[in-house]
């Protein structure tokens, strides 16, 4: 900071010393809100402003900066107090008029020279918007509220917000069109465009959403809705901070299919498919799992025809309810069904497919076999010749650390096994990190190394 401290007093005569100034940053100087409505003058060729850190407390800071810096292209508010965003818009005499439209024909020479808000006003060129830990809490009421006047907004940075979840951008304006009176000079008038669901950030490519407060995937749902979103950051929420930074990253990559970047690295495709193979995976096996919990439960039960058949529409719903959590499951397991083996909870989620089948005894999964090449990267067994088996999808890591233990004499408390398969070169084998677990659930393929 440079101790700048007062809007009128410090920065404006900065903006007459440097009329062709087109970057700014205030950072760290507490300067604090702009209280006054009025303006020496506008300030056209600005185009980028930086106020982190500078004790605003008001988005009517922001409404006033729109109107004397309407052609910024980037702007930073990190660690300011916005949390007022909702009241601004719905109760300031600057905005009262949101759900109303101005008949052009009707407005007179004396008020020509109020401000209209709206998406050609409020920052029409702004790309950028840094809204990192400004107390904002709700999607809807404060986020959406001011971004859809946005409609060129690229990136939007929203860290270390509470935002507990991102709902489906929704239109929040009317479109009644009538004349707006009392407006003196000076005054201001938001117009809103009725906007669509999707149509509230047409132009977003990136989003920051790393220490916010979503708690289950399904908070997140929200950003589906938005057409052209490339770019991802999640990290230090509560959904993610309870597994590895792997597992998280792919479950995020599965669930989102628009994405190319996350949290700053490149989505390769064949990361992508491993991904999306390793969440089909798991899905069809907590779908198993469930059933043959449910027939378990069900085996010693009297032949009462109605006690069955209140428990199959128990059954049916807690699979609904659970592939209701898990959308993009029958879009990724029609993509890979022939080149993975999925195993589906009921007879009805193998169409297509005829990987599993229902018996009287309950699924009965068929029995796939893999051709897989088995290398030592030991020491002691580099120079062995690798091995070609045909081994079953269903064979545990464990089972597999013996028949490697047999092969190249290596203590099974000793080995790591990892595994690439073969459909594209990738310098990243996925690690098989769990004993118990089988050759599908990690999604090895045919061919695999």
């Amino acid at each position: 900071g440079n101790l700048l401290s007062d809007w009128t007093t410090h920065i404006f005569p900065l903006f007459s010393k440097f009329p062709n100034l087109k970057s700014l940053s205030l950072a760290s100087n507490r300067i604090q809100d702009f209280v006054s409505s009025s303006s020496p003058q506008v300030y056209p060729k600005l185009q980028i402003l930086n106020l982190n850190n500078c004790g605003i407390s008001t988005f009517q800071t922001v409404l006033h900066i729109a109107k004397i810096m309407p052609n910024l292209e980037e702007i930073c508010f990190s660690n300011s107090n916005l949390s007022d965003v909702t009241q601004q818009l719905e109760e300031s005499d600057a905005v009262k008029m949101m759900n109303m439209t101005v008949k052009e024909e009707n407005e007179d020479a004396s008020n020509k020279n109020n401000y209209q808000l709206d998406s050609a006003t409020f920052f029409p060129k702004l790309r950028l918007l840094d809204c990192t830990n400004c107390q904002l809490t709700c999607w809807d009421t404060q986020v959406v509220k001011f971004a859809a006047l946005l409609p060129n907004l690229q990136h939007l940075v929203l860290n270390d917000n509470f935002i507990s979840s991102i709902t489906p951008p929704h239109t929040t304006a009317s479109s009644k069109e009538e004349e707006v009176e009392g407006l003196g000079n000076g005054g201001t008038k938001l117009i809103s465009n009725n906007k669509g669901p999707s149509e509230n950030f047409p132009s977003l490519v990136s989003i920051q959403l790393s220490g916010t407060s979503p708690t289950s995937w399904m908070d997140l749902e929200g950003l589906q809705m938005l057409p052209k979103l490339e770019n991802l950051r999640l990290q230090n929420t509560p959904i993610t901070s309870c597994m590895g930074t792997g597992e998280s990253r792919s479950i995020i990559i599965a669930r989102f299919p628009s994405l190319k970047m996350l949290n700053g690295s490149t989505i390769s495709s064949k990361e992508r498919v491993e991904a999306e193979r390793r969440y089909v995976s798991n899905i069809a096996r907590d779908l198993l799992l469930m059933a043959n919990h449910n027939t378990n439960n069900g085996a010693d039960d009297g032949d009462d025809d109605d006690n069955k058949d209140s428990e199959s529409l128990c059954k049916e719903q807690q699979q609904q309810n659970f592939l209701a959590q898990h959308p993009q499951f029958d879009r990724l397991r029609e993509k890979h069904q022939e080149t993975m083996m999925i195993v589906h909870g009921t007879s009805s989620f193998a169409n297509g497919g005829g990987i599993a089948t229902a018996g009287a005894g309950g699924i009965v999964s068929t029995n796939v076999v893999l051709n897989v090449n088995i290398q030592s990267m030991a020491a002691s067994s580099c120079s062995v010749q690798p091995l070609t088996k045909r081994l079953p999808c269903t064979l545990t890591v464990g089972r597999l650390k013996l028949l490697c233990r047999k092969a190249f004499g290596l203590d099974v408390d000793l080995q790591t096994l990892h595994f690439k398969n073969s459909m594209e070169d990738d310098p990243f084998p996925i690690e098989l990190d769990n004993d118990a677990n089988s050759l599908a659930y990690y999604g090895v393929c045919d061919g695999a190394t």
